[in-house]
C-alpha cells in the first residue's frame, strides 16, 4: 500500500473521530444514553485506526478490532430500543456480542492469514444483522418521535448493510479474497462507505439531541404557561369570592375571624388541589430542561406554602382562633426575603433590610404573621407602582418589651386604619380591593396583644408612609434591644 494511499486512509478515519469526539465533549454529563452513544462512538473509530495501521499495528490490532466492533453495534442497538420505548436489554446483549468476538477471532487465529475467508464471512454475516436491527429500531424511532436527524441515523445502517454485501459477494462469488490493503474499488467503496456511516450514525444522533431537548423545552414552556394560567383562576376565583364575602358579611352576624376562614376555605380548596397537579406536572417536565428547575421548584414550595395557609385557617375555624406559638420574628422574616426581593425587582421598586441578628420571640402564630407582612407589603407595592425613585424598607426592632415591625415606603399615602370595619369594607384604595387584608391583620395583631397602625413620617426625601406591627415579646427576650 502506498504513502497517498495509507495517508487517505488515516486521514478519512480521523474524520470518523473528530465528530463523535466533538459531540462527547459538548453533551458530557447531560443524559447517559446520550453519553454513551458518543464515547463508543470515539472507540469505534479508535478500532477502524487499528484496522487501518495493519501490518504496523498487527500486533495490537490482530484481536482487539472485534471485542470493540460487536459491543459497539450492540450498544447502538439496545439505545435505540430504548428511545423506542423498550426496556435495556444491555445485560443479556452485552455478553452475547463478547461471544461473537471470541467467535471471529477464533476463526482468524485458524486461518492462515487475518483476511481468511471464512473470518471475514463470518464478520460480513454478523455486521449486516446487527446494522439491520439497528435499520429496523432508528426508522421505528424516528416515526415514533418524528425526527428527521433519526432517518439520517437510519440511513447509516442501510450504508454498511450495503457495503458489506459488496464484500460478501467478492468474498463467495468472486476472488474469495478482501483485504483493505488492497486499493481496488471494491475496498474503497468499503471505506468511504464505513466513513459516511459514521458521520450518519453521529450527526444523526446529535440532530436527535438537539431536536428531544428543544422539544422539552417547549413543552416545559407549555407548562409553566397552563401553571400560570392556574394560578391567574386561582387569584381571579379568590376576588370573586371577596365580592360574595362583601355582600355577604352586610346579612351576617359571624364574627370576622370565623366568616373569612370558612369562605376562604370553602372557595380556595379545589382550585388550590388543580394547582398542586399542575405544579407537579411542571416539576416532572422540567427534569429535562435544568434551567427551569430552580423556576419550577420555586411555584412549588410556594403553592405548599398555600397549602399551609389553609391547613392554618382550617383550625382556625376549627378552634374559633388560630394556634400561637414561640415565633422568631427575625427569622421568620429572613425566610421571606428572597421572595419580596423578587417581587420588588419584577416592579423596579429599591428594597432594603434591616433585621436582627438575635432571636426577637413572640407569642403568635407564624403563617399568620408572614402574611400581614405580605399584605402590608403588596398594599406598598401598589401605592408605589408607577413612581421613579420607588424604594420600600423591611426593618424589626425590639424596644423595651415590644417588637416593632415597619414597613417603609415613600408613596406619602396615609390610611387611616378606623375607616375599615366589617360593615364598610369596600373602603379600600385598590381599584379591586375591600380593605380585607388590613382589616384581618389588625384583628390578628389584637388577639397577639398588640395593635397594627399607620404612620406618616417627614424625611429629607419626602413623606414616608410606614404600617407598624407592635407585639409583646416573651418575658425572657424583654431585654434585647
Amino acid at each position: 500500500m502506498d504513502p497517498v494511499s495509507i495517508l487517505f486512509l488515516i486521514s478519512q478515519v480521523l474524520i470518523a473521530l473528530v465528530l463523535p469526539l466533538a459531540a462527547l465533549a459538548l453533551t458530557w454529563g447531560d443524559d447517559r444514553r446520550t453519553t454513551i452513544w458518543f464515547a463508543s462512538g470515539v472507540f469505534y473509530s479508535l478500532h477502524m485506526m487499528l484496522i487501518s495501521l495493519r501490518p504496523w499495528g498487527f500486533a495490537i490490532a490482530y484481536g482487539l478490532p472485534p471485542f470493540i466492533l460487536y459491543p459497539y453495534i450492540v450498544l447502538l442497538i439496545d439505545i435505540l430500543r430504548q428511545e423506542a420505548g423498550r426496556e435495556s436489554r444491555l445485560r443479556l446483549l452485552l455478553p452475547f456480542s463478547l461471544l461473537v468476538a471470541a467467535c471471529h477471532v477464533l476463526l482468524i487465529q485458524q486461518g492462515e492469514t487475518i483476511n481468511a475467508t471464512p473470518a471475514q464471512l463470518f464478520q460480513t454475516i454478523a455486521v449486516i444483522l446487527g446494522n439491520s436491527a439497528i435499520l429496523y429500531y432508528g426508522v421505528m424511532c424516528a416515526r415514533l418521535h418524528m425526527s428527521r436527524s433519526l432517518y439520517m441515523l437510519s440511513s447509516a445502517g442501510l450504508l454498511i448493510i450495503f457495503v458489506n454485501l459488496i464484500r460478501f459477494y467478492e468474498l463467495v462469488f468472486e476472488s474469495g479474497y478482501f483485504s483493505l490493503l488492497q486499493f481496488n474499488w471494491q475496498v474503497m467503496t468499503m471505506i468511504v462507505g464505513h466513513m459516511l456511516a459514521v458521520i450518519f450514525i453521529n450527526a444523526g444522533y446529535a440532530g436527535y439531541v438537539i431536536e428531544r431537548t428543544a422539544r422539552a423545552g417547549a413543552k416545559a414552556r407549555e407548562r409553566q404557561r397552563v401553571a400560570e394560567e392556574r394560578s391567574l383562576e386561582l387569584s381571579e376565583t379568590i376576588r370573586e369570592r371577596d365580592q360574595m364575602i362583601l355582600i355577604n358579611s352586610r346579612f351576617s352576624a359571624l364574627s370576622g375571624i370565623s366568616f373569612f376562614t370558612s369562605a376562604i376555605i370553602h372557595e380556595l380548596s379545589q382550585p388550590l388541589q388543580a394547582l398542586k397537579l399542575a405544579v407537579s406536572g411542571l416539576l416532572d417536565e422540567a427534569k429535562s430542561a435544568p434551567h427551569l428547575t430552580e423556576q419550577a421548584g420555586f411555584v412549588a414550595r410556594q403553592t405548599e406554602h398555600c397549602d399551609e395557609i389553609i391547613r392554618t385557617l382550617r383550625r382556625i375555624m376549627i378552634r374559633g382562633s388560630a394556634r400561637t406559638e414561640d415565633v422568631d420574628l427575625a427569622e421568620s422574616l429572613r425566610a421571606l426575603l428572597p421572595v419580596l426581593r423578587t417581587q420588588m425587582e419584577l416592579n423596579g421598586i429599591a428594597f432594603e433590610s434591616r433585621l436582627p441578628d438575635v432571636p426577637i420571640l413572640v407569642d403568635c402564630n407564624g403563617v399568620l404573621f408572614q402574611r400581614i407582612v405580605f399584605n402590608l407589603v403588596a398594599n406598598a407595592v401598589e401605592a408605589l407602582l408607577g413612581k421613579d425613585d420607588a424604594r420600600l424598607t423591611l426593618v424589626l426592632e425590639a424596644k423595651g418589651r415590644r417588637a416593632l415591625m415597619a414597613v417603609r415606603d415613600n408613596s406619602g399615602q396615609f390610611r387611616d386604619l378606623t375607616s375599615f370595619n366589617l360593615s364598610t369594607l369596600a373602603a379600600s384604595d385598590k381599584p379591586d380591593g375591600m380593605g380585607v387584608g388590613l382589616v384581618l391583620s389588625e384583628k390578628l395583631a389584637q388577639q397577639w396583644g398588640g395593635r397594627l397602625f399607620p404612620a406618616l413620617e417627614p424625611t429629607v426625601q419626602g413623606a414616608e408612609t410606614v404600617f407598624f406591627l407592635d407585639l409583646p415579646l416573651l418575658g425572657g427576650t424583654h431585654g434585647l434591644a
